[in-house]
């Protein structure tokens, strides 16, 4: 009786054991994937925006109010600092309007979601992930390309937002599917529940519930 205490109470220590390293292992990952995102933010931008008194130093205050050196900040639409010679000024969207996928620095997918990139991320997630390869750096560009909006140049920022929700939703991309799977049906005559159908989670951003 003694050693099946023993062998129970051992068991549950060792289950208590695996839980917390795997926990601890999502919160890693989440940490590495917000440093990779603002690393991505803030390789091509010096600061956040231009402030009410403009740039430091030699930097342009770009058309959505943003501090750089590159062509996006000091072409067209450049509001003030050492703007290019033939830049024409645009006047700023009362109330912001610089957010999302016309914020500044901004390229292509390809050029935000490279390689090195994409690999760091996943080269994180652990065998014993049930979504372990399951996403790839091709699904993802092909995916957000076949929306119109993100088919030329889009805002860095808004790129790493969209992989930091990802991370969150899934575990740190370690799921493909909403781990306490139900139907999540609820009564609506705008979006009413298919027979035999649950409406869980599925892929990266996890969305629940059949009205969703």
């Amino acid at each position: 009786l003694r050693y099946k205490r023993h062998s129970s109470l051992s068991h549950s220590l060792l289950q208590n054991k695996g839980k917390m390293a795997n926990q601890r292992a999502i919160l890693k990952n989440a940490l590495i994937l917000v440093l990779f995102t603002l690393t991505i933010i803030t390789k091509s931008a010096f600061s956040q925006n231009c402030g009410t008194n403009g740039c430091a130093g030699n930097l342009c205050c770009s058309r959505y109010g943003y501090c750089g050196t590159t062509a996006a900040y000091c072409g067209t639409g450049c509001r003030s600092g050492p703007c290019s010679s033939g830049a024409t000024p645009v006047t700023p969207t009362p109330g912001g309007g610089g957010g999302g996928l016309n914020a500044d620095p901004r390229d292509t997918i390809e050029n935000v979601v490279t390689p090195t990139f994409f690999d760091g991320i996943m080269s994180k997630v652990v065998n014993s992930c049930p979504a372990k390869g399951f996403y790839t750096r091709q699904a993802f560009i092909s995916a957000a390309q076949s929306f119109p909006a993100y088919q030329g140049t889009v805002a860095k920022r808004e790129i790493a937002a969209m992989m930091a929700q990802f991370s969150h939703e899934s575990g740190s991309f370690c799921y493909k599917e909403e781990i306490a799977r139900g139907t999540y049906c609820k009564a609506s005559t705008d979006y009413p529940c298919q027979p035999g159908k649950d409406y869980y989670g599925r892929g990266p951003i996890q969305i629940t519930w059949n009205y969703n």
